[in-house]
């Protein structure tokens, strides 16, 4: 299954959107507005995870369709960049 560009800026945008509003926002929400919040958060999480990272590691920039990869220089898709002591401790 291909992912279109759009796509992909929805999704990037949806969790940096929601990441924003339930860290200043969610101790003042409603249940229902938490859990809509919860809800986009994982989902933008699921998508990060399955189609966006190598085995659980992550390169520096994506460009939309995924087909570009870069760290310290072009990667391809079995690529990950290891930057200590950030990446090693997680």
């Amino acid at each position: 299954m291909k992912i279109s560009k759009i796509q992909i800026k929805y999704r990037v945008n949806l969790m940096f959107g929601m990441l924003l509003f339930t860290s200043t926002h969610l101790c003042f929400a409603d249940e229902a507005l938490r859990d809509a919040s919860l809800k986009s958060m994982a989902k933008a999480t699921h998508f990060f995870r399955e189609k966006v990272s190598t085995q659980g590691g992550y390169l520096w920039r994506y460009n939309e369709d995924l087909t570009l990869r870069e760290g310290e220089k072009k990667a391809n898709d079995s690529t990950i960049w290891v930057q200590p002591p950030g990446t090693p401790s997680v």
